[in-house]
Formats: structure tokens, C-alpha cells, sequence
């Protein structure tokens, strides 16, 4: 039913994104641009290559079914980043929700 939550896979995964085929959703923000590459694959032979990077808070986005994260629950999230290109930076993954927005 569409008002249930949604519920994880057997490897307990919401979302498993490999770049296999395609970028999963994930998409540029800022001014960022996102491609498939096999510049340096966690696994298999693509990767998610985010460039063009006007500034540090620019990088990739995705956004994230509201049904498989409840307010008030725990869950874990993972990614394997590699920064490869220019001065390095410290790296910083967000989490933003809508639901915590004032309404209008």
C-alpha cells in the first residue's frame, strides 16, 4: 500500500546504489555535474564521478523516499568517496529532510 513505509531489502538496505548501469538518481548540486566512470570503481567497473565543482558545498544529491525514514528512528549511512583532483579538503556528508521545514 502506498501509506505503508517502506521497508528494506534482505540485506537490509534502503538503497544499495553500485553505478553500474546508470547514476541511481544521484544528481548535481550546485554547480556540480555527475557521470558514470571507470576512473576508480568501489566495485565492479563504474563509479559516480562528481566534477566541476564551483565550490566546497557543491557535490552530489540524491533525494530519498519520505516512506523508509521516520522521524524519531535510527539508521546508518555509508559511502566510499576517493578525492583525487586539486587541494584537498576535509569531505562532509549531508542528511537534509523536508519534513523538518517550517510550513509556508
Amino acid at each position: 500500500m502506498e501509506d505503508q513505509p517502506t521497508e528494506p531489502d534482505e540485506n537490509g538496505y534502503y538503497f544499495h546504489d553500485t553505478f553500474e548501469e546508470d547514476n541511481c538518481d544521484w544528481q548535481g548540486h550546485g554547480s556540480a555535474d555527475v557521470a558514470l566512470s571507470g576512473r576508480m570503481p568501489y566495485l565492479g567497473t563504474n563509479a559516480l564521478l562528481v566534477q566541476n565543482r564551483a565550490s566546497a558545498w557543491n557535490g552530489a544529491e540524491k533525494t530519498l523516499p519520505t516512506k523508509a525514514f521516520l522521524a524519531g528512528k535510527e539508521y546508518s549511512f555509508s559511502v566510499c568517496l576517493n578525492y583525487m583532483d586539486g587541494e584537498s579538503s576535509k569531505m562532509r556528508y549531508f542528511l537534509y529532510s523536508t519534513q523538518m521545514l517550517p510550513e509556508k
